[in-house]
């Protein structure tokens, strides 16, 4: 498990202070794939090199299987770091290096015999799906087998925990899907946590089961993907789904036209039931559909649907209540601002 419990860190350039981390407080519990999700500039990379102390805290404490990390000296850190592989948006492979070179290196560094070494890469160049490249060097080789060899690598001292900073960034959709394919299996069949940070709310959804949103260095919001996704809370997560669409856009919509307009979450098996066509039947209520969207998190459906609510007070009345009824969430928008 790793946990984080009061983590700040400053920078001091130019212009004074910069609090890149700012009391930050999260739990990650074995076997997890954790996203930590941010703009540019939020503080996320700060924050997943802290837990390996390529960063130095400022203050807070970082536990890793209870062991507080920040207290670690150098051989006690360099032995836990065995435990932790790290991938990278660019790879970072050693160019004038083979495939079965840059992968050996970890283990040539921590001193295992060439018979080890030989096999623990055979291993490892059959989990990613290399074997035939093994004697490739960076240059022959596309982006999406660049990083499979950067996880192969961070793997090979046997690693329980992988941390990968933008590790799909600069991979086209198509590799993107199959890199994240890989580190779901990796999760799966070792059982190794990952925490995964990334600007791309797709990556998120695809493959994480926990999610923090981390802004100006704080985290905002956190929780299962599913929860945040379909029931964001704080205006930086609405920010980052209305950029991909899976959150109602109002920008250009006349308000002053309407009665009442209602944000209305449809939750797995209500996202495909005709609701809103029963409530009209039921309570004569006239709707008018302004936006809508079904999405799904890892196969989870959900969907928001914006209304115009039109009717006298009672009737109005008996539709909200027709829709905590059918326990559908909604809120009101408000129609001043």
């Amino acid at each position: 498990m790793i946990r984080i419990e009061g983590l700040s860190k400053s920078f001091v350039d130019k212009g004074g202070a910069v609090h890149a981390l700012k009391e930050i407080n999260l739990t990650i519990a074995n076997g997890n794939i954790y996203g930590i999700i941010g703009l540019s500039g939020a503080g996320k990379s700060t924050l997943i090199r802290c837990i390996n102390r390529l960063e130095e805290p400022t203050s807070g404490s970082i536990y890793i299987d209870g062991q507080d990390v920040t207290k670690l000296d150098n051989e006690q850190l360099n032995s836990l770091r065995r435990k932790i592989g790290m991938i990278f948006q660019h790879f970072n492979l050693l160019n004038r290096r083979s495939c079965y070179k840059n992968i050996a290196f970890p283990l040539e560094i921590a001193g295992y015999d060439k018979s080890t070494i030989d096999k623990r890469v055979d291993e490892l160049l059959e989990l990613v799906g290399l074997k035939d490249k093994k004697y490739s060097y960076p240059s022959q080789l596309s982006g999406g087998q660049k990083q499979r060899v950067a996880i192969a690598r961070a793997l090979a001292a046997k690693a329980e925990i992988l941390l990968c900073d933008e590790a799909t960034s600069a991979l086209d959709p198509d590799t993107t899907k199959s890199i994240l394919r890989l580190l779901k299996d990796i999760n799966t069949e070792l059982n190794i946590t990952v925490v995964l940070i990334t600007h791309q709310m797709e990556v998120v959804k695809e493959i994480c089961n926990k999610v923090a949103v981390i802004s100006e260095g704080g985290i905002v919001e956190q929780g299962n993907t599913f929860d945040i996704f379909s029931k964001p809370r704080h205006a930086v997560t609405k920010k980052f789904l209305k950029a991909e669409g899976t959150s109602p856009e109002l920008i250009g919509i006349d308000k002053s036209k309407y009665t009442k307009l209602l944000n209305i979450t449809f939750l797995e098996e209500n996202a495909y039931q005709p609701i809103i066509s029963d409530m009209v039947k039921s309570t004569n209520a006239r709707v008018n559909i302004i936006s809508g969207h079904i999405s799904s998190v890892q196969g989870k459906p959900y969907g928001n649907l914006v209304i115009d609510l039109d009717g006298d007070a009672l009737t109005i009345e008996n539709a909200l209540q027709y829709l905590k009824n059918n326990n559908l969430c909604f809120e009101e928008i408000d129609l001043s601002e």
